[in-house]
């Protein structure tokens, strides 16, 4: 019966997740729902796996390819974490900055105790300039203290600095070293700041 042919596909399509061949599994799916689009129900997590899977194989080689295979995957499951995450990223690779905070937002309006939106949402407004929005963000990744804390002073000392609030920046360099002594960034900023040289803005 149709009903045990479509079965059988699905579960090809799980054996070829299994084996990463996420583009073949992908086929097969579509073939199961040309015949019968109601099983999207059934398969939707499925579905959303494989083309997540298959636009992050994708993201060296063809973005563009990537990005709309996740644009797909979040019109079935739009508050995927997951491809909400990977999307922003290529926004963020293609310098499309407003669409990358729009999806970061979006991920960090999900998930609030997601470190890495605000981290990411802190690079953007720093690259728009928008830097008490920056300086948000990063003061929200320090309050969860992710294991990347210690990028996250830095960043926020160097908007600090920016801001001219020099206290505060020479605080959290110091912080951000006494939390992971090799973070050489911190410490060459430091030095350069309490020698009363102004540090350029490189990031």
């Amino acid at each position: 019966s149709a009903n045990s042919i479509a079965d059988k596909k699905i579960s090809a399509a799980k054996a070829a997740m299994e084996t990463q061949e996420y583009s073949l599994a992908l086929s097969i799916l579509d073939e199961v729902l040309s015949g019968e689009p109601a099983r999207m129900e059934t398969i939707s997590e499925l579905y959303v796996k494989a083309l997540n899977s298959q636009a992050a194989k994708l993201l060296e080689s063809d973005s563009d390819q990537a990005k709309s295979m996740l644009l797909k995957a979040l019109e079935i499951d739009p508050e995927n974490i997951a491809c909400l995450t990977q999307l922003g990223l290529i926004y963020v690779e293609q310098k499309d900055y407003q669409n990358a905070i729009v999806t970061f937002r979006k991920v960090s309006t999900i998930k609030p105790d997601f470190a890495h939106a605000y981290f990411n949402l802190g690079y953007l407004y720093w690259e728009t300039k928008d830097y008490a929005q920056a300086k948000d963000m990063y003061l929200r990744v320090i309050e969860l203290k992710p294991e990347f804390v210690d990028e996250a002073l830095f960043n926020l000392a160097m908007i600090q600095n920016k801001l001219g609030e020099q206290s505060q920046c020479i605080k959290n360099l110091e912080q951000a070293i006494a939390i992971n002594p090799h973070n050489e960034s911190a410490r060459v900023y430091l030095q350069r700041i309490k020698g009363g040289s102004k540090p350029s803005d490189e990031s």
